[in-house]
């Protein structure tokens, strides 16, 4: 049995249940993929492999999230002093976003979103299969199907984290139709119009705040917002409120 799980970061109160939880679940005959987030330096891995193997988990590969700059600088040292617990390298745009410190953020339908894929499928190489960061139009089928040939352009070896189980029988039909992306790239805007758009942002996340989680689902489009875009959102309208006093 082939099983994913996202934990906790290895800096974080949480993680050391989280592996004892796993230790818990794990067996001879499940096969799990530990999703270890924020991964910025090799000895984040060789941190959570030794819990890990102290847990006696045995059966086990680690998957690390690229979610800051200096995880993305360091993922070939992290790749090639790691090769025998990794295979898979995941991607997490909206803490990059945030990490970066843009707004609005890079999203799929950016040209550097994909010069960012490039980056780290290139890092990569034939023996890392890429798995793309979600995508947060959880009902745009056609878009996704775009962006799944966009993958397959890119490198045969990739996959696409889903949100949804809509999503993911999208990612199982998909027929591997020669699909181009849209042209509609995301172009920057005017500091007003971004002040306006993280004011709707924040009003729409407020408003839409899924009870118990931190995200939010604006209901007649069905598009997530993320933590990070909100709470990159409010400082916008922090510093343009501290510049006016």
């Amino acid at each position: 049995m082939e099983v994913g799980i996202r934990i906790n970061s290895a800096f974080s109160d949480f993680y050391s249940d989280d592996i004892l939880q796993i230790s818990k679940l794990s067996s001879n005959h499940s096969h799990i993929n530990i999703f270890l987030l924020k991964i910025s330096y090799s000895t984040d891995i060789v941190k959570t492999v030794k819990e890990i193997v102290s847990n006696k988990i045995q059966n086990f590969e680690i998957i690390p999230i690229i979610e800051s700059i200096q995880g993305m600088n360091n993922l070939s040292s992290i790749l090639s002093n790691n090769t025998q617990y990794i295979s898979k390298v995941a991607f997490g745009h909206c803490d990059f976003n945030y990490d970066c410190n843009y707004f609005p953020f890079h999203h799929q339908d950016s040209e550097e979103y994909w010069n960012w894929v490039k980056n780290l499928i290139d890092k990569c190489g034939n023996e890392i299969t890429f798995l793309n960061s979600p995508y947060l139009n959880l009902n745009d089928d056609d878009y996704l199907v775009r962006i799944l040939s966009g993958l397959k352009k890119a490198t045969n070896k990739s996959g696409q984290i889903t949100l949804s189980l809509r999503q993911s029988k999208v990612c199982s039909l998909f027929n591997q139709q020669d699909y181009e992306l849209s042209n509609k790239l995301e172009s920057r805007a005017r500091e007003e119009e971004v002040h306006q758009f993280a004011l709707y942002l924040i009003n729409s996340f407020e408003q839409y705040k899924i009870d118990g989680k931190n995200f939010a689902i604006i209901p007649d489009i069905k598009k997530l917002i993320s933590p990070q875009e909100y709470a990159k959102a409010k400082e916008i309208v922090m510093e343009k409120h501290a510049i006016k006093n």
